[in-house]
């Protein structure tokens, strides 16, 4: 076996059906997105023969990419959603089979009204867990959180979960029967600990990329949620700044119940806009390290592009001929993207300096070109 050679493991049902699928593999696919509360995963076969046992809905399933030379990693665990056979005469058979980590034949989906009262957010979250089955482990920065007042109306614990990390500014995923709800934009774990770095670094790892460094219509001075006083029977406003050298301010739409929830709201759409100011896509060899909320390194472009982003949606892919590849959804550029300062002389003169971009109305390119 070469030692840079791709290679997978499968399990379904406790299984282990790795060898079985060695030469009708023909894609698997994991998708890991930090706005979405389930991981999904395809994998698709040549089903010429049926030699493989049909997989029945809700089987466990586990997937794991790598290199020869370190081994296959786990970058799934969840159920088999779904099982699809295609095909033409005289085309073929294709199976599909589709997986997501959440299990959305248990009680994450069922519907619940329920209450709490003067609670911290990691004391809802562990109960609503509870009735769900689900064990929950929320980042310590966000478990504090308190309020007086926490509701659960006619919502399943999977919309739940994610209409409060909507208002914290949090990322909330479920894996198994078990959910995880971590700070936005921070780049780890919940136990605190820093997520690993991804690279994308040109002449190395790097094979694809399309990148907007800075774009912007997201970019707000700050950001405002209303809430009511009752007390002195007027709305009032709590405010967040963001970036202070723009003009426009953005309003909540929805006003909350207290200046606390308001301020925590207003803090999550500054996250947001953080994160859309700028990105793209890259694509490396495959990674099977990485993971949504990661930071992602990018070196070797050219200056204004290289930078940090934070990983958005992470796409493992091994294909039958194709090996292994990782496509990362990045955003959150650093506050570097976008700024070329090669040749920007004295900065407190208007002129451009000699040999830079607008000297004579016409663009010079430091360098060699290629």
């Amino acid at each position: 076996m070469i030692a840079h050679e791709a290679v997978y493991s499968v399990t379904i049902a406790g299984q282990n059906i790795t060898a079985k699928l060695n030469g009708i593999v023909i894609d698997i696919t994991v998708r890991d997105a930090a706005g979405q509360s389930s991981d999904t995963a395809t994998i698709v076969l040549d089903d010429a023969g049926g030699r493989i046992r049909l997989p029945q809905k809700n089987d466990p399933i586990l997937i794991g990419l790598g290199w020869a030379d370190s081994g296959a990693i786990m970058v799934f665990e969840g159920q088999v959603d779904g099982v699809r056979s295609s095909g033409a005469r005289g085309g073929g058979r294709i199976l599909t089979i589709d997986a997501k980590s959440a299990d959305l034949r248990s009680k994450v989906k069922e519907h619940r009204e329920k209450h709490w009262d003067d609670k911290t957010l990691g004391e809802v979250m562990k109960e609503a867990g509870q009735l769900a089955g689900i064990t929950v482990s929320v980042h310590p920065s966000l478990a504090s959180i308190k309020r007086d007042y926490w509701s659960m109306a006619n919502q399943s614990f999977v919309a739940f979960g994610e209409r409060l990390a909507r208002e914290v500014g949090a990322t909330f995923k479920i894996r198994g029967n078990r959910a995880v709800m971590v700070p936005r934009n921070e780049g780890v774990g919940a136990g605190g600990t820093a997520l690993p770095a991804i690279r994308a670094a040109w002449g190395d790892n790097l094979a694809v990329w399309d990148i907007t460094p800075s774009t912007g219509r997201p970019q707000f001075k700050r950001y405002s949620v209303r809430w009511f006083d009752r007390r002195e029977g007027k709305w009032k406003q709590e405010k967040v700044e963001a970036k202070p050298d723009v003009a426009p301010q953005s309003t909540d739409r929805y006003s909350e119940a207290d200046p606390d929830t308001s301020e925590q709201r207003a803090e999550s759409s500054k996250k947001g806009g953080e994160r859309e100011r700028g990105g793209g896509t890259v694509t490396i060899d495959g990674d099977p390290t990485a993971k949504a909320e990661a930071p992602v390194i990018v070196s070797g472009l050219r200056p204004g592009i290289d930078g940090v982003y934070r990983a958005d949606v992470v796409e493992h892919r091994y294909t039958r001929g194709g090996g292994y590849l990782t496509t990362i959804d990045i955003k959150q550029p650093d506050d570097e993207a976008g700024k070329d300062k090669r040749g920007n002389g004295d900065k407190s003169s208007s002129k451009p300096a000699p040999g830079s971009y607008g000297e004579a109305g016409t663009p010079s390119i430091p360098g060699n070109v290629g």
